[in-house]
């Protein structure tokens, strides 16, 4: 109190005024800043949120891909043979009195087998299939239209859609630490190596074809149980 006798004069109540505008100022700026903490909270949360759905979207999407392109289980074929020539071959109706050739491929990726799926070459929608398949009920099988003409595993991969080569398969890339290598059964079922192109490997009759990405403790054995491979 400035004023005689204690009383309450106009800069008192100036001071008093500017006194609760200053509090009011302080209020307002303890209110925003506030806001913004929780502002901030929330959109970090949201964004570990989005980080981990994104991680987990995008685990379920390579283990589909490596389930399914390696075996894991039944999965719907995806193939590039939908029905147009590839590598020469067409999709037809083969006939009735056809003869085949059987084959077999052992595929093994990290020490473990995996799967050349069924039904590669078989259009089933258009009624047609290639004269090399893999037939419906035997994976890993290959069946081939016995005749003039000559088949390749290249041939086998091109009509699956998937990458084949000295440094490839599939989607496995060798590396210093990661070794691609083949073999090939002869006549008497013999498995021996082959340091060739893979894709020139020849499909002949009751032939094995061995495919080793990263699996140096892999043994491999010939197929032998021919009878009745293809459809």
């Amino acid at each position: 109190m400035s004023g005689p006798d204690g009383q309450i004069t106009k800069r008192d109540q100036r001071r008093e005024a500017r006194r609760q505008e200053l509090r009011q100022q302080q209020t307002q700026r303890q209110r925003q800043r506030t806001q913004q903490i929780r502002a901030r909270r929330v959109r970090t949360g949201g964004l570990a949120v989005a980080v981990v759905l994104a991680v987990v979207i995008i685990g379920l999407l390579v283990a589909t891909f490596a389930f399914g392109a390696f075996g894991g289980g039944p999965q719907p074929l995806r193939q590039a043979a939908r029905g147009q020539v590839i590598d020469g071959l067409a999709c037809a109706k083969p006939p009735s009195n056809a003869r085949y050739l059987n084959a077999y491929v052992k595929l093994y990726t990290n020490g473990r087998q995996a799967t050349v799926p069924a039904g590669i070459g078989i259009v089933s929608d258009k009624g047609c299939r290639y004269p090399l398949y893999v037939p419906s009920g035997a994976p890993n099988a290959v069946a081939a239209l016995a005749g003039n003409h000559s088949y390749v595993l290249g041939n086998l991969f091109d009509l699956w859609g998937q990458p084949l080569s000295s440094g490839q398969v599939l989607g496995n890339k060798a590396d210093a630490s990661h070794k691609l290598a083949f073999e090939v059964s002869d006549a008497q079922g013999n498995l021996s190596p082959y340091t060739g192109d893979p894709r020139g490997i020849g499909i002949s009759d009751h032939q094995t074809i061995v495919i080793l990405y990263n699996s140096p403790s892999v043994k491999p054995t010939p197929y032998t149980n021919w009878s009745g491979i293809h459809d």
